[in-house]
């Protein structure tokens, strides 16, 4: 079932507000997010970067990162290794 040009325009403004209301919404959280980190930079005499990454990354840092080494990866560290002893 087609739209008329004028249904089309209609629905294309009423996503158009929704997107920007939406928008506007997520950069008001943003904004009060930052000043948090602001705030408690300077309470805790930290730089903002490390409030930042406490307050967005905080479960990855707390809980850690469990990595995984790769076969090859032990492989040419062992290699180097290897040829760093010969040297």
């Amino acid at each position: 079932m087609k739209l008329t040009a004028q249904a089309r325009k209609v629905i294309t403004a009423e996503q158009r507000t929704r997107r920007m209301a939406f928008d506007t919404d997520v950069a008001k959280i943003w904004q009060s997010n930052m000043e948090a980190c602001q705030e408690l930079a300077v309470k805790h005499n930290k730089p903002l970067r490390r409030c930042q990454d406490a307050v967005f990354l905080g479960s990855k840092m707390a809980n850690g990162s469990h990595k995984v080494v790769s076969k090859w990866k032990a492989f040419v560290a062992a290699m180097v290794k290897e040829v760093n002893a010969g040297m």
